[in-house]
Formats: C-alpha cells, sequence, structure tokens
C-alpha cells in the first residue's frame, strides 16, 4: 500500500512554501495535488493539468503528496487504497494572525477592491470595519472570531464534522457524501460556518494530535520538510521565500503588536492555539 502524505493546510502557515518544497502542484502533479476552494478548478484547468476526477487510476497511484485548504481526513479515500500519513505546520499564533490581517490587508490594496475585506478567507459573519480603522489587532480578532485558535480549529475540521443541531462533534462517517462535496470545492466546505462559534478544549485537541503521523513548526519546517521529502522519494525544492505577503508595507510588525495595550488579551484570547504550538514544538519526530 503506497504512503501519502495528507497535508492540512492552515492559512498562513507556510503553505506556499510547503507546495514548492515538495514539488510546486502545478509543475509536478502527477506526485503533488493541491485541493483549495475553487483555486483547484481554476488553477489546474488553466495550466492545462487535469483535475482529480479525469485522472487514470494509474496517474491516481503516482500521488504522494494530497495538499491544500480543503483537503481532510478522508480526501485520500478519492485516489484508492492508500496509506495516509497526516501532516500539517503550526505556527505561532500571533504571528499567524498578523500575517492572516498583513495578507488580507494587502489583497485588498492590491486587487482595488475594499469590498472583499470581509469576505476574504476566513471571513467574518458580523459587519466589519475598514482595515485601516483597527487600532489593534485584538480589535480585529473580535471582528473576525474564526481567527480566535483558527489552527486548532482546523486540525479539529480535519478529522471531524460538527452536528450543529445536537452541538457534538462526530467523526467523518458519510463517506459518500462527503466526498462527493469534495469534488467540487468551495468556500463553506473549506471553511465552514460552525467554525465561527465552536467551542473547543484541549482534550480534542489532544485527540486529533494522536493522529497525526507528523507535525512541523516553522522553525523546524526546512529540515522537517526535507527528511519527508526523503521518507517519500521526492526531491527536495530549497525555497528561499517564505513570505508571501510583502507587496504591500505591513500595517504592523510582530514588536508593533507587542506594544499595543491589549496585547495580554490577545494572548489569552489565543491560549488553545499556544497549547498546540507548544504540542507541535514538541511532537516526537521519528524520522
Amino acid at each position: 500500500m503506497n504512503n501519502v502524505l495528507v497535508y492540512f493546510h492552515i492559512p498562513r502557515t507556510a503553505g506556499t512554501f510547503f507546495s514548492h518544497a515538495v514539488g510546486h502542484h502545478l509543475t509536478d502533479w502527477l506526485t503533488h495535488y493541491n485541493w483549495t476552494e475553487n483555486c483547484s478548478v481554476l488553477n489546474m484547468q488553466n495550466n492545462d493539468v487535469p483535475l482529480l476526477k479525469n485522472r487514470t487510476d494509474e496517474q491516481k497511484n503516482q500521488i504522494k503528496v494530497l495538499s491544500g485548504h480543503s483537503v481532510n481526513a478522508i480526501s485520500h479515500k478519492l485516489i484508492g487504497n492508500v496509506n495516509p500519513l497526516f501532516y500539517t505546520i503550526i505556527r505561532d499564533p500571533i504571528e499567524r494572525l498578523l500575517s492572516s490581517y498583513n495578507f488580507k490587508r494587502q489583497k485588498c490594496i492590491v486587487l482595488q477592491d475594499e469590498e472583499a475585506w470581509p469576505i476574504l478567507m476566513p471571513t467574518s459573519d458580523i459587519e466589519v470595519k475598514h482595515y485601516n480603522e483597527y487600532n489593534t489587532l485584538f480589535e480585529y480578532l473580535v471582528d473576525f472570531q474564526i481567527e480566535q485558535n483558527l489552527q486548532s480549529k482546523w486540525l479539529v475540521k480535519s478529522f471531524y464534522n460538527y452536528d450543529v443541531i445536537n452541538h457534538a462533534l462526530e467523526d467523518h462517517q458519510d463517506l459518500d457524501n462527503m466526498l462527493m462535496s469534495q469534488l467540487i470545492t468551495n468556500n463553506q466546505h473549506t471553511c465552514p460556518l460552525w467554525l465561527q462559534g465552536i467551542n473547543l478544549n484541549t482534550d480534542i485537541i489532544d485527540l486529533c494530535i494522536e493522529k497525526m503521523w507528523y507535525m512541523s513548526t516553522m522553525e523546524s519546517l526546512e529540515n522537517d520538510l526535507q527528511r519527508i521529502c526523503t521518507h517519500l522519494d521526492l526531491t527536495y525544492v530549497k525555497n528561499e521565500n517564505k513570505n508571501a505577503s510583502n507587496r504591500v508595507t505591513p500595517r504592523w510588525t510582530i514588536d508593533d503588536v507587542k506594544q499595543q495595550p491589549d496585547y495580554e488579551l490577545l494572548k489569552n484570547s489565543l491560549k488553545l492555539d499556544y497549547y498546540l504550538y507548544n504540542q507541535a514544538k514538541n511532537f516526537e519526530r521519528l524520522l
């Protein structure tokens, strides 16, 4: 049975760096399939790369990496009988949140579309201020509650569905319906509405961590990916650019955020993600 690296791509955690390091999915499409919202359809068709549903069984058997925001713990079943190696990258929570704010702000400025601000993923379900009206990063978090402990939420949604009627998490069970929904990816599948208000605890995070094959932090990323590529017989591609948010001068740096008056409130609001981050730093690396 072939091993396939199943990478849960949490937003703003070096996913672009990962994609190039293991062989970009648009240039090495036989071994790397990226599944991210509707980008999977647009990017692959525009670059003359066949979608997963159009690939032969032989081509599916060549896939060694399944990655993207839309990937979850049963996505590998779409490419056949393979052994999934669940993997993700965890980032310092405040650095990730700041990167998300700066990236979304940059998108609005570059696209010259200020109306995109509340709908760029991760979205807000309330009326929000203009991106330059926030005085602190904590104020941004208050408006975009989905960003609170997003890394923990993302890991949980990778393994579980949420029953909104009974307010309970459940393992992915309805494989046929779930898999069919993945053939046409969309933002609600990638970032479901229940992530806006779900309450988590360290117990459910620990259950998810137990299912993981490997976890990296930004600090260990390059060495980890080199080892992973060796394990999967892939060529590691060195990529100097880890940051895709450098087209516009950031509103704040991390040092700026640390000087903001509600910095302690910000840290406390992200305590579950800090728990996950520390668990990732101490994750037993067997490679």
